[in-house]
């Protein structure tokens, strides 16, 4: 019960493989959201100096107009990092760490999430509707990946902070107040689904990469002792001789035969005699590590 309620919430143990899953997924999201982002915010700063230079209707306070265009600033600004920061990822231009990921991931989101609450709060108090605040929340919430325990944790506290701020104007009906708890509830489950719907890929590709693992391993590496098999050896050895910084002269061809084995295996049985054979081979590439070393077979 305790593996399932862990897993539930997202705190049970990942491989390294889903973690890289779930953070090259995100660096695509990113990709595509700060694209958005900048493009949006573009757009608002150009509105807003075309209204201030051509339009006499146009009629705000110097301080609404300093908040919003530093707020589009900030805005644009962490988009533009955010883009450079998950290009640079997925191209492998930058080294992984896990830590460095996470905080430019959270700092894009809350600038994005604080912009949507400024915005619809201000458009809430003028008797507008709050798209701004619900667009930024979809984009940062359903187009990444997040734990199910941080979903909850980043949609009740940027919901509650909503809340909060349209009750400073007045108290919200009783329709409002369902109205906005089935919106969280969506946007949780939405969530939610996307990440166990992520997880599920991540684990299938796992899979299917052991397996592809595996049998290309089979197809080089000899099963009992570990070395390689004859049909890399010769694959190898042909690449070796035809390379032309390698003198043949210099090179070294060693035969090794253990004379009466078959009298191992019929005095202490097959088991011993394939644990003698591994440590022959143990012995063999710990002189020789560098060297390429293959077993013939029976």
């Amino acid at each position: 019960m305790k593996d399932k309620i862990k897993r539930l919430l997202g705190l049970d143990a990942s491989s390294e493989y889903i973690e890289r899953y779930f953070e090259a997924s995100n660096a695509k999201a990113s990709i595509f959201m700060s694209v958005i982002i900048i493009l949006l915010e573009g757009w608002l700063i150009i509105n807003l100096m075309y209204r201030l230079m051509f339009d006499p209707s146009f009629d705000r306070s110097s301080s609404w107009i300093t908040a919003h265009f530093l707020s589009y600033i900030a805005v644009l600004a962490s988009g533009c990092v955010a883009l450079i920061y998950a290009d640079k990822y997925r191209r492998g231009k930058v080294k992984r760490n896990k830590n460095r990921h996470s905080m430019t991931l959270w700092l894009f989101c809350c600038i994005c999430i604080l912009f949507g609450l400024f915005f619809s709060y201000t458009d809430f108090s003028n008797g507008e509707q709050i798209f701004t605040f619900i667009s930024m929340v979809l984009f940062v919430v359903c187009l990444l990946v997040w734990k199910p325990i941080l979903s909850f944790g980043l949609l009740s506290v940027s919901f509650f902070a909503m809340y909060l701020l349209m009750s400073r104007n007045a108290t919200p009906s009783y329709s409002t107040k369902i109205n906005f708890f089935i919106l969280w509830i969506s946007v949780l489950v939405t969530s939610i689904s996307n990440y166990y719907q992520k997880r599920v890929e991540a684990e299938k590709d796992e899979s299917v990469d052991a397996a592809t693992t595996r049998i290309r391993q089979s197809a080089m590496v000899d099963e009992m002792t570990g070395v390689a098999n004859m049909n890399f050896f010769r694959s190898r050895a042909a690449e070796i001789l035809n390379d032309s910084d390698n003198n043949p002269g210099s090179l070294i061809f060693l035969f090794l035969d253990i004379e009466n084995f078959k009298a191992v295996n019929e005095k202490y049985g097959f088991e011993s005699g394939n644990a003698f054979l591994k440590k022959i081979a143990g012995v063999i590439m710990e002189q020789f590590h560098e060297a390429l070393i293959a077993r013939q077979g029976d």
